[in-house]
């Protein structure tokens, strides 16, 4: 538990939320954990639009977060859900700006900075991190799927790179063979599916995806900030992942 941490205990559940913000080589990461205490050993959580819906354990906790390139955080709030029953409370945490507007947006107020820094480095890089526990089928315990994802959005000034780097492993030998797909979600996003040519599947075990797409105008590339959602083989999405990546600029 870090120092920032702020401890919950409503007489039946005992756990911990916090945020932070980290700077990197080009941007700065925003991260959010929550955490079972003792004597919890399991949490069902999910803190709305902050991380994915999932089931914190002891030693697994619900982790995540994503770069923004620059900082400029405000204190916000949303619905933490937790537990088997309704149980909620308002959790504070530090959020950028842009993310409290909750909509698809290609900012390309930061093009100088990222042709800036490009030239000067070489590339810019961005990155979304999560580790998390989500059930594949509801009130299945058989079914939990432990799952760490990391994707970038990599630009040396003519070329986009994106990857998705995982680990997916189920406790449980019943659902050990099952895969998920990824899905760019909204209708700018969708230009990844586009360019990519081709459906992710994450199997079992460790894994990298990855493609490519070629700049429209050397060292220029906007910011965007949305989603990813994982789907399982019957469609449903099993997790959302808010992320950050760059894309080919549109004059």
């Amino acid at each position: 538990m870090g120092r920032d941490a702020v401890p919950v205990d409503d007489g039946t559940y005992h756990f911990s939320y916090e945020s932070w913000i980290r700077a990197r080589a080009n941007a700065f990461m925003y991260g959010r954990c929550i955490q079972v205490m003792a004597p919890t050993e399991k949490l069902r959580n999910h803190w709305e639009g902050v991380l994915p819906e999932a089931i914190a354990r002891k030693g697994r906790p619900t982790t995540g977060g994503q770069d923004f390139i620059d900082k400029v955080n405000v204190h916000a709030s949303a619905p933490l859900h937790y537990g088997n029953s309704d149980a909620k409370k308002d959790a504070t945490y530090f959020a950028h700006k842009d993310e409290l507007a909750k909509s698809e947006k290609r900012d390309s107020s930061f093009r100088q900075k990222i042709e800036e820094t490009t030239k000067s480095t070489g590339r810019f890089l961005l990155e979304s991190l999560y580790s998390f526990s989500a059930q594949l089928v509801a009130k299945d315990d058989d079914s939990l799927m432990d799952i760490d994802a990391s994707f970038y959005s990599n630009f040396d000034g003519k070329i986009f790179k994106y990857e998705l780097d995982y680990v997916m492993n189920s406790p449980s030998q019943k659902y050990g063979d099952t895969t998920l797909s990824v899905r760019f979600d909204g209708q700018e996003l969708s230009r990844l599916n586009a360019i990519s040519e081709k459906r992710w599947t994450m199997k079992p075990g460790e894994g990298q995806l990855s493609f490519t797409a070629a700049a429209t105008a050397e060292n220029q590339a906007d910011f965007v900030d949305h989603t990813i959602s994982l789907i399982d083989q019957d469609g449903r999405s099993i997790a959302t992942l808010p992320v950050s990546y760059m894309l080919p600029t549109e004059n």
